[in-house]
C-alpha cells in the first residue's frame, strides 16, 4: 500500500491499520503482533511512511529548541537590547517559521482526514500549544511590566507543553528502548498526578494557613 496522499488514500489506509490498531490495543490479543504476518505488514507501511515520520520529528526538535532558546534570550536580554541582539532575532525568526509549519502541517491534516481530526485529543493540544507559542512570540516585544509575570506563565507553560509533545513524538520511535521508557515515563507522570491531587485539598489548605500565619 503507497503512502496515504489524499483524502481517499487515507480513508484506505484507516481501514488497513484499523485492525492493527485494535489488537495492538488489547492485552489479551497483543503478542499476536508479533505473528510474522502481522509484524512484516507492518514493516512494510513502517517503511513507506518512516520520513514523514522523522521529517515531523525534525521539525518538531527544530520548534522545540529554538522556542526554547528564544524564551531563554528574553529572560536574559533587556527590552531595549533585543532588536540589537543577533541570537534574538536568529531565534525569534526560527521559532516564528517553525510554529508557521506546524499550524501549516495540522491545516494538512485537517484536509486529509476531517472526519477523524477533532476526534483526536492531540490534534487540540498541538492546536492550542501552536495558539500559544505564537502569543509568546507578540508578547515578546511588549513593554507592559504590569504583565511580566503572566509573560513568564505563558512561557513557562509552552515550554513544558512542547516537551510534552515532544516526548509523545518520540515514545512513538521503533526502538524498544526508547519505547519503553517513554511508556515507563508516562505511566509513572500519571501515577503522580493521581497520588498529588488526592493530596491537593491538604495542600491548598497548608498553603494557606501558612499565608495568615505570615500575615500575623
Amino acid at each position: 500500500m503507497k503512502a496515504p496522499k489524499d483524502a481517499k488514500s487515507v480513508d484506505e489506509f484507516r481501514v488497513e491499520i484499523g485492525p492493527l490498531q485494535t489488537i495492538a490495543n488489547n492485552p489479551e490479543l497483543r503478542p499476536a503482533i508479533l505473528h510474522p504476518v502481522l509484524s512484516s505488514s507492518m514493516l512494510m507501511k513502517w517503511n513507506k511512511l518512516r520520513w514523514f515520520f522523522y521529517g515531523n520529528l525534525l521539525l518538531f526538535s527544530v520548534f522545540m529548541l529554538s522556542l526554547i532558546i528564544f524564551i531563554v534570550l528574553c529572560q536574559s536580554i533587556p527590552l531595549n537590547e533585543r532588536s540589537d541582539s543577533f541570537a534574538y532575532n536568529l531565534f525569534f525568526f526560527l521559532s516564528g517559521v517553525s510554529i508557521a509549519l506546524l499550524a501549516i502541517r495540522e491545516i494538512f491534516q485537517l484536509i486529509l482526514s476531517p472526519k477523524n481530526y477533532f476526534t483526536s485529543f492531540i490534534n487540540y493540544f498541538e492546536i492550542f500549544l501552536i495558539i500559544l507559542s505564537f502569543v509568546v512570540l507578540l508578547q515578546s516585544n511588549s513593554d507592559d511590566k504590569a504583565d511580566d509575570s503572566t509573560k513568564r506563565a505563558l512561557r513557562a507553560v509552552a515550554i513544558l507543553f512542547a516537551a510534552y509533545e515532544f516526548l509523545q513524538i518520540v515514545g512513538t520511535l521503533p526502538i524498544l528502548s526508547v519505547s519503553t521508557h517513554m511508556v515507563i515515563l508516562k505511566k509513572v507522570a500519571i501515577t503522580f498526578l493521581k497520588s498529588i491531587a488526592l493530596y491537593s485539598i491538604c495542600l491548598l489548605y497548608t498553603s494557606d494557613a501558612a499565608d495568615d500565619l505570615l500575615c500575623v
